[in-house]
């Protein structure tokens, strides 16, 4: 959680263009992609694409497996019982 808030700090501190100390602050890398930002957009992928494909289609475009597609859906809740 923490280089979350650290990233968001340091792209607010560039955006207004406040003094920084560079030693410290060139440690923390705003394009890295952490685990909690990589689940959040699969997440959201999975979302959009789940009405409309079925969970092989959708593990195959993003790369990662139909047992993880099944348990984005279980753990989020996203499939609706008619």
């Amino acid at each position: 959680m923490a280089p979350l808030i650290l990233k968001y700090l340091k792209k607010k501190i560039i955006n207004l263009g406040l003094p920084v100390l560079n030693r410290k602050w060139d440690k923390i890398n705003i394009l890295t992609v952490s685990l909690q930002e990589r689940s959040k957009q699969r997440i959201k992928e999975v979302e959009l694409m789940l009405p409309t494909t079925k969970n092989k289609e959708i593990a195959k475009n993003l790369g990662i497996s139909s047992a993880a597609v099944s348990q984005i859906v279980k753990r989020n809740n996203l499939r609706k019982v008619k």
